[in-house]
């Protein structure tokens, strides 16, 4: 405040300087004769004409001073209400500023309160549940110790138990075993007289089974060479039959005057079809005779079939035979 008063005093002071100076120098302009002449002894003074351009000049000065002041001050009283409504924003942010802080004292306060009183819950509620805690671990061991009895009685028993059914399955396998032993020699002897039958009954029909067998052997060995002796024949008998008809169909070359034998070799089909003739080997003769041979075995085809098939040979050999009269 007091800066202030200083500050539009100045102002106010060069206000009524300019005034005056400007007033002192209208009243020379205007009665210059009436002023009196300074002493002799004085030095003298210069005067100053001041024209109405000049006076007005002055005047714009002090009115541009005046408004600069009037300016300033207006400008001041603004800088004044805005520093009073700061100074009551900063008063007004000042008491909200403390009461929250009074607030968050009395929410602190409650808060410590509410956690003294959480605390002092939650150590009666693990103090409660220590002594719940320690009267199961009690309770468990008390269960525990008489469960344990219990079991103990029952392997007491279980264990005299034991020893009586031992003792009673001791006696019991003894007159078993009696039993058994008495049994088993009764079972053995039958055993031996089945056995002894039935090795006597097997031996026995072994020998019946030989006997028979020699005698099924031996009317098969005799069915067999009867059969060989059958079947050698209508093989004789048909080997003859062939050996007629080749030797029907041969004609005699003029060359053969001697006794002729020849081998021949023939390959023939189950129906008498001639598949191959091959003379082996001629006496008497010659080159020609063995073509004429071959040629009557072929005009032989098909030869006679034989009487049964099972004496039937794809392969057959016989001699030809010629002796002149």
């Amino acid at each position: 405040m007091g800066k202030f008063f200083r500050q539009k005093s100045g102002a106010l002071f060069l206000s009524l300087l300019l005034h005056a100076i400007l007033a002192g120098l209208l009243l020379v302009n205007i009665f210059p004769a009436q002023i009196s002449a300074p002493p002799a002894s004085a030095p003298p003074l210069k005067a100053t004409m001041l024209n109405s351009k000049e006076v007005q000049k002055y005047a714009q000065e002090i009115d541009k001073e005046r408004k600069r002041v009037s300016d300033k001050e207006k400008k001041q009283k603004e800088l004044e209400k805005l520093a009073k409504k700061q100074k009551k924003d900063q008063e007004k942010t000042a008491k909200t500023i403390e009461k929250q802080k009074i607030d968050r004292l009395k929410r602190q306060a409650e808060r410590k309160k509410k956690e003294a009183l959480l605390k002092k819950q939650k150590l009666a509620e693990e103090k409660k549940r220590e002594l719940s805690r320690k009267r199961k671990l009690e309770e468990k061991r008390q269960h525990d110790a008489r469960i344990k009895e219990q079991k103990r009685v029952a392997a007491v028993k279980a264990e005299k138990d034991r020893k009586k059914k031992l003792k009673a399955d001791a006696a019991k396998k003894k007159i078993a075993d009696a039993k058994r032993k008495v049994a088993e020699k009764k079972r053995k002897a039958a055993a031996k007289k089945i056995a002894e039958a039935r090795a006597k009954r097997r031996a026995e029909k072994r020998r019946m089974d030989a006997q028979r067998q020699k005698e099924l052997d031996e009317e098969e060995k005799n069915r067999q060479a009867q059969a060989s002796r059958e079947n050698s024949l209508m093989r004789q008998r048909w080997a003859g039959q062939i050996k007629a008809i080749v030797e029907s169909n041969w004609s005699k070359p003029s060359s053969v005057q001697n006794e002729v034998v020849c081998t021949i070799s023939i390959r023939i089909t189950p129906g008498g079809t001639i598949r191959s003739v091959r003379v082996d080997s001629c006496t008497g003769g010659d080159e020609l005779l063995k073509r004429s041979v071959r040629t009557a075995v072929i005009q032989s085809d098909p030869l006679p079939k034989p009487d049964s098939p099972d004496i039937f040979t794809p392969e057959l050999k016989f001699n030809f035979k010629y002796k002149p009269k």
